[in-house]
């Protein structure tokens, strides 16, 4: 099973046994062994062997489906359009609550950067009003913490959103290759 998934996924990204062991610093005799079922590769050369054939480790020894994203950037516009619209509408809950996290940072960084002005502002005499730059400091550093949160929490989700929608893509077939399949 791994022996003739490697040799398809190597023969369909065009690379001779010499060239595959050329890039993944081994010898020819070691891809021939692979691909022959006399041996296996260690888990960090399974790793780089998927890199370069573009699979995943999972097609290559469970007979999984190859994802490939290239097929989703190759569609018109008006297709992926579509798709991410119809993913946005299918988890709309998560899409708002990362939204609005990154809302909720930008805002608590642009009122930091407001009283950062206005102290900077008083301290070079521009401004003559009585002015606590204390307190100021004090705010801005209490509006920046909750910022950072805010953006840690915003790209965690959309780091969720971003494998959800790939898993989506891979169970509706359009992620799916089938020159190697």
């Amino acid at each position: 099973m791994f022996s003739q998934k490697l040799t398809e996924a190597r023969k369909n990204k065009g690379y001779t046994q010499e060239q595959l062991a050329e890039k993944l610093y081994l010898t020819r005799q070691a891809v021939s062994r692979w691909e022959r079922g006399t041996s296996e590769p260690d888990l960090q050369t399974l790793g780089r062997i998927c890199g370069l054939l573009g699979v995943t480790a999972d097609y290559l020894i469970g007979g999984g489906s190859v994802c490939d994203l290239t097929v989703f950037k190759k569609l018109p516009w008006r297709e992926k359009h579509i798709l991410v619209w119809q993913f946005i509408s299918k988890h709309k809950g998560l899409y708002i609550l990362t939204s609005a996290l990154f809302f909720l940072s930008f805002i608590c960084l642009d009122c930091a950067l407001f009283f950062f002005a206005q102290l900077v502002m008083h301290n070079l005499n521009l401004i003559q009003y009585p002015f606590n730059a204390n307190g100021a400091i004090a705010l801005i550093l209490g509006l920046i913490v909750p910022a950072v949160l805010f953006m840690a929490l915003g790209f965690y989700f959309r780091t969720i959103f971003s494998t959800m929608f790939n898993k989506w893509l891979f169970e509706k077939n359009i992620l799916r290759t089938s020159k190697i399949l």
